[in-house]
């Protein structure tokens, strides 16, 4: 009887492995792209944009965000990068300060399917 239990237990593992082995493999999770718009300052104004640069590095380091900026030079360049942005794909557009928050209301309404995080 034991020989018997044990054909059957063999038989059942090798079935488990190949069923185990067909299986399809477990899809890649999307990377999630997470974009910057900074207030006239820059990226490197040690001082809020920086600062949120710096989040979103550190996102990237240990999360695997994508992560992209772009400086706004002046008040009118802040709906402009914030749509750049929408065509672009990010999942998430972070708009730096606020004195872009006309701008990112103006585009929310434009685009209620994208995020925002201001």
């Amino acid at each position: 009887m034991s020989k018997k239990l044990l054909v059957v237990l063999s038989v059942l593992m090798v079935v488990v492995f190949v069923l185990t082995a067909c299986a399809p493999a477990a899809p890649a999770e999307a990377k999630i792209k997470a974009c910057e718009v900074t207030d006239t300052g820059g990226v490197d104004d040690k001082s809020f944009n920086a600062t949120g640069w710096a989040g979103l590095e550190r996102a990237a380091e240990e999360l695997g965000v994508e992560i992209k900026y772009l400086e706004s030079e002046q008040a009118s360049d802040y709906e402009v990068n914030l749509n750049s942005f929408v065509e672009d794909g990010c999942d998430l557009i972070i708009p730096v300060g606020f004195l872009l928050a006309d701008a990112t209301s103006a585009a929310a309404d434009a685009n209620p399917d994208q995020k925002y995080a201001i």
